[in-house]
């Protein structure tokens, strides 16, 4: 499925959202609207992110911070765990379902936060049992304690974020999207502050029960539990569509927490986990708004695909697609140029080995983003199924990188892995797109500007001065987007449409 031309015209009602139950129009300026607002609030995400990114390891020193990671990453393997699908299934329906018979928009929310409620409570529990096994004898019995209430209270916030997705509230998506990146480190911060790394499990759990406190009120108009189920044939419609969605996103939430919680079992040292947790955590920091604008945008596809325009939906997505590798590939691609001197004078020399790992961890960046774009594009088209073979994927390229970075040391061995399992699941989707006859418009113009980023990459400079390195970083970056902008995979035109749906969408929020 290829598209030509542009999305029709703009009409600033469809940027304002509307009320459960009433038809909106959905078109070019709602989904910039339902993505300018995701993008600025994530904006705020990345702030804080960076600035937690550079605190923590400096205040902490690596062994703490490493200890730290492992503690986060058990609690985010096991909440995201929880997902389950529940998200996709909220965005793809709940919307859609109010506008024909809102009851069943309420039914459905019942149906998913009682699921949500049993899983939940199970992965609090393995919080409690497995917390001191990954941490080696570092943590006792009452860090698992806390570790099981911060489980809990941040899957229960998860279930406000899904309702807040399934009714479109961007702004309220964005603040607690906000809220649940940050409040969690900060409150460890503080706490260790106070009391050394003892008083790190308490402060998270207090800073998740924050964040649920702040999810409840954000999502409080959509709160309903009426008497009653969904009729069986809408519930067979959503096991269908959220059973294999259900196993395929969760193991593609785990797949980042879950390999660095592997790495104290291949040998790393507490410094060599901090190394691999903070390049993990850059990434996050530019991932986390490209992936919150794929996820905002997918009620809105998802309406206009249902309305029989789903090549406006495929045009879309594609240039949400081009727009954010074409953002991604200079942090890749400046990065060997001017991580040293960084890295020094942000994190002190004891960080300055992260170089390499941050390097590998960033190359894998790039195809997360289009593996992303892909599996909406598959819920759009109706495959839903590809997304499990995608992960299928995912972790056959992850064992086979285990296998040949084994030389390496264990952070850059994880983190080839992880870069090779990104790969392999965005090239298993992509193929069972395409024999389907479904592709993102000019995606295979991406080779020439990844070429021109591959360069530095490949060329690692060592000890290079932070002057010559802003010097190297500029020339490369004008030639970057010389690239870009020769090859056409991002248009001028389009960057035009982009800007003037924009503005649209944001005089008409002004409005409201």
């Amino acid at each position: 499925m290829t598209v030509h031309g542009d999305a029709p015209g703009t009409d600033p009602q469809g940027a304002q959202g509307g009320e459960r139950g009433a038809p909106e129009a959905i078109n070019a300026a709602t989904l910039t609207s339902d993505s300018l607002v995701a993008g600025i609030g994530q904006l705020g995400a990345m702030v804080a992110g960076m600035a937690l990114a550079v605190l923590m390891p400096r205040l902490m020193g690596p062994r703490d911070y490493g200890l730290w990671i492992l503690f986060r990453s058990l609690i985010l393997v096991l909440t995201t765990g929880t997902m389950l699908g529940t998200q996709q299934v909220m965005s793809r329906f709940y919307g859609s379902w109010g506008e024909e018979r809102p009851p069943l928009a309420d039914h459905l929310l019942k149906s998913v936060a009682f699921f949500r409620f049993v899983v939940v409570l199970l992965a609090a529990v393995a919080a409690f049992a497995l917390t001191p096994r990954v941490g080696g004898g570092a943590f006792g019995g009452a860090v698992g304690g806390w570790a099981a209430l911060a489980v809990w209270m941040r899957g229960t916030a998860i279930t406000g974020l899904v309702l807040l997705y399934g009714a479109r509230a961007m702004v309220s998506i964005a603040v607690l999207q906000v809220l649940m990146g940050t409040l969690g480190p900060l409150g460890a911060l503080l706490g260790r502050q106070a009391s050394g790394f003892g008083g790190v499990p308490p402060a998270c759990a207090a800073a998740e029960t924050v964040t649920l406190l702040a999810a409840a009120w954000l999502a409080r108009r959509w709160l309903a539990w009426p008497h009653g189920w969904l009729p069986r044939e809408r519930l067979r419609r959503l096991i269908r569509f959220g059973g294999v969605i259900a196993i395929a996103s969760l193991g593609a939430n785990l797949f980042v927490d879950a390999a660095i919680c592997l790495a104290p079992a291949l040998g790393a040292t507490p410094a060599q986990v901090a190394y691999l947790g903070l390049s993990t955590r850059l990434d996050a920091v530019l991932l986390t708004g490209l992936l919150s604008i794929n996820r905002a945008m997918l009620p809105a596809l998802s309406r206009v695909a249902d309305r029989g325009q789903m090549e406006r939906s495929v045009h879309w997505l594609g240039l949400l697609a081009r727009a954010g590798a074409t953002l991604l590939m200079p942090a890749l691609g400046l990065l060997p140029l001017l991580g040293r001197p960084v890295i020094r004078l942000v994190w002190g020399a004891d960080f300055e080995a992260a170089l390499p790992v941050m390097v590998l961890s960033m190359a894998g960046a790039l195809p997360v983003w289009l593996g992303a774009s892909h599996v909406t594009l598959a819920m759009l088209t109706g495959r839903a199924g590809l997304q499990l073979t995608g992960v299928v994927a995912m972790y056959a390229g992850f064992a086979v990188g285990l296998l040949v970075a084994a030389p390496l040391d264990p952070a850059r061995r994880l983190a080839v892995a992880m870069g090779l399992g990104a790969a392999a699941n965005m090239t298993a989707l992509a193929i069972g797109l395409r024999r389907a006859g479904c592709i993102c418009p000019r995606l295979d113009r991406l080779w020439i500007p990844l070429l021109v980023t591959a360069v530095p990459v490949i060329l690692l400079p060592r000890g290079i001065a932070l002057a010559p390195g802003v010097a190297l970083a500029l020339c490369w970056l004008i030639v970057y987007m010389l690239t870009v902008g020769t090859s056409r995979f991002v248009t001028r035109e389009e960057a035009a449409r982009l800007f003037t749906h924009a503005h649209t969408a944001l005089r008409a929020r002004r409005s409201r």
